[in-house]
Parts: structure tokens; C-alpha cells; sequence
């Protein structure tokens, strides 16, 4: 039944490893040696699969599921185990593990004391390096939030988007003010983004006043005209006056240069280079017109972004689908809770979509199962790519939920437990 559903099996996900470590101090390199090297083993890659497919992978073909997960893991890993350059020295490399086991309501406040508390110190030892990896961008802007909440930069994939920039939204609506000068919704995003905010000839607390008055007699551009007779003068009108004789590229370079944007917003630059770019890329693909570049933005402008920059005093919160053959000095994975479900809807080739309820007949049940069997997989791949980033110091979280006296073995959090008892890396009264 695997050829059940169309998606890539197990044995197609196997995780790529170079021999050599050429990136890592030996104390990280030999702590991924020790808790992956665990997956090329008779014992522990069954016991592991145990706890992925539970009761129902016992009783489904005698186990067999059971025997072909292992030897599944097995195969994954089987090149795991790296070795440090010859003839260098590289010694250092610190882990760090910190086990949680707390209902889901009290576990994300300790999880954010201590992720506080260990970011902020090291911020004080070091001016960035530092990164924390994470499962979904709901989980990054979370973390983030937290961290920037502490007075510490952060740079994140939302925060490199060209539309979370409010100059380049401003810059935007500028253009499209341009475009269409009657239009007072765009006016009124230009002056409120602050892209006019400073300019000698605009008093801050005066153009604030005038954005607060909401009663100005359409439209919005004359009344600000007449109020700001000097800034129309100097900043609008001339670009009004090049509209149609410039094309998109040139005429978001002036917008930039006449209102001095790079000099009064520095840390915008790269985003305002990278709207320059997308300007130039829209002219190449035939939108040469003010019109035409302010559809293909709608278009292609809300995914634009810059990429992660190398070297930022930051600290970096990305997923780790994102840190896929990127490396740090510091790493942090504050969350392992990663559920790994038991299908309830299947898209089965011959039959459509099947909604699983229970109790199910075995081929449906081995499917269900195999589908879980695939995830686990990726699952445990994304766990290696996060712990082989670190070049120094890596902060491994264990964040788990209780059930009984145990936890819930649904999540990887429980798997890693194991794989850390296993070798040893659980601090005395951690394992409670």
C-alpha cells in the first residue's frame, strides 16, 4: 500500500552528509557524532520506531512496520558520523541541553524566561553570531518579539520583506499618488509612512496636526499644498512633472535621492536597493510604465525580500527549512514540540480523498501509518539539520508534555528525550 499516496517515501529523504567537518569545533562535532550515531544501531532505531507508530504499528502485519521504520532510520543516518580535519586543531564547542516538561499553557512562559535569560547574557559577551532556529514563522515572530522586547536587534525573514518596510511602503504609495494624483488614500499612506518626516521644510509636529484633521476638501494633495506651500514646491511638484517621462526605475531613483532617503533612513538601504532591483526587473519584463511596475508589485512585491545577511550585529531568527546550509556561531532550538500526527484524511490514488476514522480495516490503517512514517522522517531530518548549524555553542531545548508520569510520545520532543538519555545528556533531576 506505500504507493498509496503520491508524496516522496521515506527512503527518498535521506539526509545528504559530508564525512568531514570542516565547520564545527570537535565538542559539537562530537556530540552529533554521539546522539545521531545512535540511528546506525540494531536497538535504539526500533525502539524509536516504537514510539513513532505506537500500539497499532505492533499489530499491523506482525510488526513488520515496526522492522521496516527502523531499517528505514538506518539507512538515513548510516553515514552519519563525521571526522574533524586532520591536522587542525579544534577544540571547544559547548552544548547545552535544557529539559522541560510542562502542560502547554505553563511550557512557553519557561521556555521564554530561558530563552531570555541565556540570549541576554551571551549579547553582552558577543555582538551577534547568534541564531535561533525554529519550526514555522509564527514561531519565529514569536521568539522574536520576545528578544526585541529585551532591547536586542533582530533581523527575521519578515522583517527582510520589501512591504514590511514602511519607507518602501511609502515610497510605494508615492508612486502610486503619481500615478493618479486625485487618489487621497495614497497621498495620505505617503505622508503618514514618515518618508517626508524631517524635511526642512516640513515640521514634524505640523504635518502630524495636518494628517489629524481629516477634513480637507478633496483633493488631499492641494490641501497639503496650501498648508505646505514650500515642501510641494520642492519634494512633489518636480516629481509630478517627470511623470511619463521617466521610467519606473528612474523615477523611484529620484524619489530616493530628492527626498534624501538613503542619508535620512540608513538602515532601509538595502531594502530601497532591493525595491531599485524590482523596479529594473519589472522594466525587463515589459512593465516600462508607472502603471505597469505598480501591478507587477502587487504581483511580485509581497514575497520580495532580501536575504539573510552573513554578518549582522543581530541575532537571526529563521526556520530551519531557511538554515539549510547556512551555519553560526551560537545556535539555539528552543522548541522540539513538533507534533507528529496520525492522518485523518488520506488522498489515496485510486479512491480520492478518505477521510480515516476509527476503527479502520489494515490496508487503510498501513497506509495511515506510513503517511506518519514519512513525516517522522522529515521530522528527524529537520532535528539533524538544526543541531550540525552551530560552529561553537549549541542550546538544545527538550520542550515536552506530560501524560502520566511519562510524556506524550506523539511529539519529537519525547524522541529526543530518548536519544539524549540514551547517551547520557540529561542533566541528574532533568528526567522528571
Amino acid at each position: 500500500m506505500q504507493g498509496s499516496f503520491p508524496s516522496v517515501s521515506p527512503e527518498g529523504r535521506r539526509t545528504e552528509i559530508l564525512s568531514t567537518n570542516y565547520r564545527s569545533l570537535e565538542g559539537i562535532v562530537r556530540f552529533n557524532n554521539r546522539l545521531w550515531g545512535l540511528m546506525k544501531g540494531d536497538g535504539f532505531p526500533k525502539k524509536l520506531a516504537r514510539m513513532i507508530l505506537g500500539g497499532r504499528g505492533e499489530e499491523i502485519k506482525g510488526g513488520e512496520l515496526i522492522e521496516e521504520l527502523a531499517s528505514i532510520i538506518r539507512r538515513n543516518f548510516q553515514d552519519v558520523c563525521q571526522q574533524l580535519p586532520p591536522g587542525e586543531e579544534r577544540k571547544g564547542g559547548e552544548i547545552r541541553t535544557e529539559y522541560f516538561r510542562a502542560p502547554k499553557e505553563e511550557l512557553l512562559p519557561q521556555v521564554k524566561e530561558k530563552v531570555l535569560e541565556e540570549i541576554t547574557g551571551l549579547w553582552k559577551e558577543r555582538r551577534g553570531g547568534i541564531a535561533v532556529l525554529v519550526r514555522t514563522n509564527e514561531q519565529a515572530e514569536e521568539v522574536a518579539g520576545w528578544i526585541q522586547s529585551e532591547g536586542i536587534p533582530v533581523v527575521t525573514e519578515n522583517s527582510l520583506r520589501l512591504r514590511r518596510s514602511r519607507v518602501v511602503k511609502g515610497v510605494v504609495a508615492l508612486l502610486r499618488f503619481l500615478d493618479y494624483p486625485p487618489d487621497d488614500l495614497a497621498f495620505w499612506g505617503a505622508l503618514s509612512s514618515g518618508i517626508l518626516d524631517g524635511l526642512p521644510e516640513l515640521p514634524p509636529e505640523e504635518l502630524k496636526a495636518f494628517l489629524a484633521e481629516g477634513n480637507w476638501t478633496p483633493p488631499l494633495y492641494k490641501a497639503f499644498s496650501a498648508r505646505f506651500p514650500e515642501a510641494f514646491e520642492g519634494y512633489l511638484k518636480p516629481l509630478l512633472g517627470r511623470v511619463g517621462f521617466l521610467a519606473p526605475y528612474e523615477m523611484v531613483r529620484e524619489i530616493i535621492e530628492r527626498l534624501r532617503l538613503l542619508e535620512r533612513y540608513p538602515e532601509e538601504g538595502a531594502l530601497l536597493r532591493r525595491l531599485l532591483e524590482l523596479a529594473f526587473r519589472g522594466e525587463r519584463g515589459g512593465e516600462g510604465s508607472l502603471p505597469g511596475f505598480l501591478s507587477f508589485w502587487e504581483r511580485e512585491g509581497a514575497e520580495e525580500r532580501l536575504g539573510l545577511p552573513e554578518r549582522v550585529e543581530a541575532v537571526r531568527v529563521l526556520t530551519i527549512h531557511k538554515a539549510k546550509g547556512l551555519e553560526f556561531p551560537v545556535v539555539f532550538i528552543p522548541f522540539t514540540n513538533w507534533l507528529i500526527q496520525t492522518p485523518r484524511i488520506i488522498n489515496d490514488r485510486s479512491k480520492g480523498l478518505l477521510s480515516l476514522k476509527n476503527p479502520l480495516p489494515e490496508d487503510l490503517e498501513e497506509m495511515r501509518l506510513r503517511k506518519k512514517m514519512e513525516e517522522a522522517i522529515e521530522a528527524l531530518n529537520l532535528l539533524y539539520v538544526a543541531t550540525t548549524r552551530p560552529r561553537e555553542a549549541l542550546y538544545l531545548y527538550v520542550t515536552c508534555y506530560p501524560s502520566g508520569r511519562g510524556v506524550r510520545t506523539e511529539f519529537v520532543a519525547a524522541w529526543l528525550r530518548e536519544m539524549l538519555k540514551e547517551i547520557g545528556d540529561l542533566k541528574d533531576g532533568q528526567d522528571t
